[in-house]
This record gives C-alpha cells, structure tokens and sequence, in this order.
C-alpha cells in the first residue's frame, strides 16, 4: 500500500527533553532510518522509515527471518528519488509488505541505494504473532507528519469515532480529522478533512432526568491562547445541546484552569482536576440547584498525571509514577482510598480503558528511562487484584486513545517512544487503530 511521501517532521513530547533521531548508518551522502514496523495481521507489517540522498536513488525496506537483512535477499522498493537537481533530500515513506509466514520472527531494516554505494538503517524485529484480543481496523490514512492529538469523538447514534491529528506547523486546533466507521465491512476509514476539535479535553455526556428522559450537555475544555498572558484559554461553560435545550443549562464550573478527567455515574458527574491540587467536583443531577460541589481531593504530589475510569460503578483514578498507584472513591463516605498498586514497570502516559464492563491499563513510558512499554493488564475492583492480560501489537506506547462505541472497544494512535544512541527518548508518530476484545 503506498502513501504519499512528505517530509520528516520531528516531534518533541517534552519541552525539557531533548529530541533527537537514531543516526542509522550512513555511506557518503546517503542515509535512511527505521522508524516502526507494526502488525497488521500475522503475515502482513506497515512500515515507516526515512531516506536522505541524491537524485537517482532508490529507497525501500530488506527483510528476512535473519538478522542483518541485506539487498542479497529479500527487499521492496518505494521509490526513487526524482528531485531536479543532485541536492539531497530528505522523505519519510511508508511500505507494506504481505505474504510473510505466520508466527516467524523477522528482521526489517531500510535502505538506499545510489549506483555502487548502500546504506542500511537501524534494524528491528517483530514475531508475527496477534493474540485473539485484537483485530486491526487499519490506519488512518493522513500525511506522515501530521500529528495524533489525544481527541476522539465517539458517536454512538451514527456508530463512527472521529480522530484528530495536529498540523505540523500549526496549533492543536489546526490540523485534519479523520472519521471510522466500524458497522462498515472490516470497518470503513473516511478520507481527511479539515475539521478540528471543538476544543481540547472538551467534555459531551447525557444526564438522565426524570423517567427515560436524557439531555446531552458538552463544554468546558481548553484552547490555544493568542495572548501571551496564557498558554491556554480555558473554558467554564457547560451547555445542552443547541436546540434541544429541556432543562436548561448546567452552572458555569468552578475549578481552576487545568485539564480535567471526566467520569460519570447514574446522574452525578465528577471532574477531577489534572494539576494541582487535584480537586474533585461533583454535580448531582438530582439536586441541580447545588451546582458543582467540592469534594475531597486527589492525595498525590504535584506533577503527578493519571488515568481515571469507573467500573462496576466504582471510580478509580490511576496515579502514574514510581510506583503507579490506584485509588478509589469511596461515593458513601465521599474520600480516597488506596487500592492495590500496579505491579509492573513504573510508568507514564499509559492509557486505562473499560472494556465489556473489564477494566485495563498498561503500554506507556518507563519512568526515567526511554523504554516503551506494551503490557495490558486487568483491574479485578472486587478482588483488588492485578492481572497481566495481553500484549498490544500496534505501533504506539504512549499518549494513545481507547473509546468504547456500542459496546466495542477501540485503541490505537499515539507515539512509538524508542531511545536514542545518546540513551535520550524520540516519539514517533502512529496511525494504527485495533479493536479488543477481552
């Protein structure tokens, strides 16, 4: 499957991290990296990597069931360079390679090749193994250096999950998105648009009223700030839908300006603060007229992220860090417990999801180090055990999405943190999407 080549755009997760590309190897003016290979199916890979060199010459991928592939065995070409003059250039290119053998381990690495002279990237290897969780719906096709922002919209009146990828020279609100639609046969991906997020961590949810009766409310969120006052404009409105306005609206929220993590049970909806002091606010719909009351806060450090779900109508928040910690919070006697903590690597910016009323958390970073992870494991609330579950084969570890859409679970995008020579992390981007099902 051949998609358009463009140019490599390097990605930074951290502003105090250093960011920086594997030097491949190189011979002359020509150079090539490996970027990712990933699963789509036991006997077929999507692999990206990049080519720098001169007009004339021809960029692709060799692989065998050997290490150090070279052009004496198996490979495929992408292309060839055709700029028109000798100047180099640099493009990112993306392959896909079939008719492998099934549960074999195979080495890739990229190449390029000018007359005589080959240069060879990084090499990496992956066992063609899917566990019966998780199937591929495929990738959303958009140009390689646009972005995952960790936004989705899932619709479950239209059956469809909305993505949304960032401009590489623009704001988080600029860029493209791209609409799946799984009722589809094997799942149907839409072509790019140039929608954007309403806003970042904006929130849609129905509130039950009465008997049967629901309204869908949305707000709050953030977007880029113009001013240099602010990094951020934040967002205290949280209304009906437009039109369809039954109760009325919800009260402004009163919590500072910081992300939040949204969970709902029955009536009540709860917004944690994702920053200091990690406040819990509660709305009861029962009660409107209290608006958003507080409630005890989160007891971590500052800097601490999390991961929040509910499950079997109990809220659990995911403390990442050295260890990961759970807590629950208790609705009877309105405080935070401690739960059993994660039993794996230390990590962050994993990604927590339920699943078939199941709940999962795993992949991420190591903390303190460059290693990306790719466990899933399963919380038990009323055991308060920890279970290694499954291994997620697609490309990403951290800063990926799960949603659940009538009842099926979804994952995927996100960034492949890999280190460096030097031992620094690098992010690379990706476009895989799966379903689990546990």
């Amino acid at each position: 499957m051949k998609h358009p080549i463009v140019y490599l755009s390097v990605f930074c997760w951290f502003l105090t991290v250093g960011c920086q590309k594997d030097s491949g190897i190189s011979a002359g003016a020509l150079k090539t990296d490996l970027l990712a290979v990933v699963l789509v199916s036991t006997s077929s890979v999507d692999i990206e990597a990049t080519a720098t060199g001169p007009r004339g010459a021809q960029y692709g991928i060799v692989y065998g069931t050997a290490p150090q592939p070279t052009l004496g065995g198996s490979f495929k070409q992408a292309n060839t360079f055709q700029q028109p003059n000798n100047a180099s250039l640099t493009t990112t290119f993306s392959i896909n390679i079939t008719q492998l053998t099934p549960n074999s381990r195979y080495y890739f690495r990229s190449y390029l090749k000018n007359g005589d002279e080959v240069a060879y990237g990084n090499e990496i290897s992956i066992e063609l193994k899917i566990e019966s969780f998780w199937t591929s719906v495929g990738r959303a096709v958009v140009p390689l250096d646009y972005l995952p922002l960790p936004e989705l919209l899932p619709d479950n009146a239209a059956n469809s999950i909305t993505l949304y990828f960032k401009s590489p020279n623009g704001t988080d609100l600029e860029g493209l998105s791209v609409k799946y639609n799984p009722s589809a046969f094997r799942g149907s991906w839409g072509a790019a648009s140039n929608d954007a997020p309403i806003r970042l961590n904006y929130l849609r949810t129905f509130i039950e009223y009465g008997i049967g009766d629901q309204e869908l409310f949305q707000g709050l969120g953030y977007a880029p700030n113009p001013s240099a006052l602010s990094a951020n404009r934040h967002y205290k409105d949280f209304r009906g839908e437009p039109g369809q306005l039954k109760r009325g609206r919800l009260p402004d929220y009163p919590g500072a300006d910081v992300p939040t993590s949204f969970f709902q049970i029955n009536q009540q909806i709860f917004i944690l603060e994702k920053n200091a002091p990690y406040q819990l606010w509660r709305y009861d719909n029962e009660s409107p007229k209290s608006g958003f009351v507080a409630k005890a806060a989160l007891p971590v450090s500052n800097g601490t992220d999390f991961q929040a779900f509910v499950v079997n109508n109990r809220v659990c928040v995911i403390a990442e860090g050295n260890p990961v910690k759970l807590f629950e919070y208790d609705l009877m006697a309105q405080q935070w417990i401690s739960r059993a903590n994660f039993p794996a690597e230390a990590r962050q910016k994993g990604v927590a999801f339920v699943s078939n009323n199941r709940a999962f958390y795993g992949a991420g970073q190591e903390v303190g180090s460059a290693k990306g992870l790719k466990d899933v494991w399963e919380y038990n609330p009323t055991t308060n055990r920890w279970t290694a579950y499954a291994t997620y084969p697609g490309g990403g570890n951290v800063g990926m999405v799960a949603t659940v859409v009538r009842g099926r679970t979804y994952l995927g995008l996100g960034y492949r943190v890999t280190p460096t020579a030097i031992g620094a992390p690098q992010y690379a981007p990706r476009y895989d999407f799966w379903e689990f099902k546990p």
